[in-house]
């Protein structure tokens, strides 16, 4: 999503010069053996 947004601001011609973007988004992930591991 990020990058379509910055592919649209360069359409916009709202960017002057290069610009770097940084995503900081970070998730907790819920992958328990309870919720993942069969016996099979």
């Amino acid at each position: 999503m990020c990058g379509q947004f910055v592919e649209l601001c360069r359409r916009l011609k709202l960017f002057t010069r290069a610009i770097v973007a940084i995503d900081g988004s970070k998730f907790k992930a819920v992958n328990n053996r309870d919720k993942n591991f069969t016996v099979a």
